[in-house]
């Protein structure tokens, strides 16, 4: 996802943005329209630490109103009764007064999420941005034109309950009618119980509480990458961020659904083989070869912050664009090119980088100890 801007970072990757195609939710957008927490899709040229992208596409993967608050106890909400998990590095914004924390989100709001689907249909959220206190303003605030240009409701997650006769099924526990809905990239017939679809819905929901689905695609955890075997793709590399959901093997191992071949050559970086188990977050660069298959070349653990605090930064070293460290009561503190930046100054900048960090800038990190290096790594950074 994009941790900072001004180019953007994505998977700790600088990429110069200023010749990519940028599309947001399917309509052409510009790099201001690239947001903290997006989680996006890049294609372009790196060289592991800078790149050029040649376009960066957003979706989002899912747009609907809250059916059960913040449980801060495991940190997750529902949204349209599909499970969403907040982390500490999860970007949160929100465009209602009184709602400035996952705490204060209120039955009926309308979120849009980003992030990724993990086997079980539970979206992992990179981002969260609170749109409307509730669904009322949300329809009131737009035209029937704009519902139909993509502005309705998405929902994403894994099928059951599949009712081919009733042309029904469930996500979660959101019942969804697909009776005149249009598909995307598959055909009504590749429709099946356990597959990862996303769902749009102009319609909104019916009478008896079904969402009435206006285009169905595969989702981003539909168990293959699809790619068009047409293309060649010899010269270009991949790197998915997601939890394993199922146990690796000799020979493969599942991220977000997504089945990723393991090989003598897979480098595996901070990590052994019998370590990679269901629900170990992880990014994982590889490639994909001539039959579509994803060939893992390195595999790396991503470690959740388990700390946080509030403080005035006394002293900050600066390592390139988005690296280098900050002192708070005395103790260091490493920030990466992974790091969520975030300013929610009075006077917040739209590209936020730590070389805008000044000392007395008063900070909020979450933070975990590298178990090798023992170094203190802040996962995501907010200026307050």
């Amino acid at each position: 996802g994009v941790t900072s801007q001004g180019s953007i970072f994505v998977n700790g990757i600088e990429y110069d943005t200023s010749t990519a195609t940028i599309t947001i939710n399917g309509q052409p957008g510009t790099e201001a329209d690239l947001l903290v927490g997006m989680y996006v899709d890049v294609i372009g040229t790196d060289d592991g630490v800078i790149g050029i992208a040649t376009s960066v596409t957003y979706n989002s993967d899912m747009n609907g109103a809250v059916t059960a608050v913040f449980n801060p106890v495991d940190g997750t909400l529902e949204i349209m009764g599909q499970t969403v998990t907040i982390l500490p590095e999860t970007a949160f914004e929100s465009k209602v007064p009184g709602i400035n924390l996952p705490e204060d989100i209120l039955l009926g709001s309308v979120c849009e999420i980003s992030g990724y689907t993990v086997g079980d249909g539970t979206i992992i959220a990179t981002r969260i941005e609170v749109q409307y206190g509730n669904l009322f303003d949300y329809l009131a605030d737009h035209t029937f034109e704009e519902l139909l240009a993509g502005f309705g409701m998405q929902i994403e997650g894994t099928v059951s309950a599949l009712d081919t006769g009733a042309k029904q099924f469930n996500i979660g526990l959101v019942p969804v009618s697909y009776t005149d809905a249009i598909f995307d990239g598959m055909v009504e017939g590749d429709l099946a119980n356990d597959l990862v679809v996303k769902v749009d819905s102009q319609l909104d929901f019916d009478g008896s509480g079904t969402l009435t689905a206006t285009k169905i695609a595969l989702g981003s955890g539909d168990g293959s990458f699809g790619f068009d075997l047409s293309f060649d793709y010899s010269n270009f590399n991949y790197s998915l961020d997601g939890v394993v959901t199922v146990d690796a093997d000799g020979s493969s191992i599942v991220i977000n659904g997504q089945l990723i071949t393991i090989n003598a050559s897979t480098t595996f970086n901070n990590v052994d083989l019998a370590s990679l188990v269901e629900g170990t977050s992880v990014n994982c660069v590889g490639y994909v070869n001539d039959l579509g298959d994803f060939i893992a070349e390195s595999i790396t653990v991503e470690y959740s912050a388990d700390s946080t605090l509030t403080g005035a930064i006394e002293s900050i070293t600066v390592d390139g664009t988005n690296a280098g460290s900050i002192t708070i009561a005395g103790v260091t503190y490493k920030i990466t090119t992974k790091t969520v930046m975030d300013d929610d100054s009075a006077t917040p900048l739209e590209h936020f980088n730590v070389t805008f960090l000044s000392t007395a800038d008063v900070v909020i990190i979450s933070y975990y100890t590298d178990p090798t290096t023992f170094e203190l790594v802040i996962t995501k950074l907010e200026r307050d």
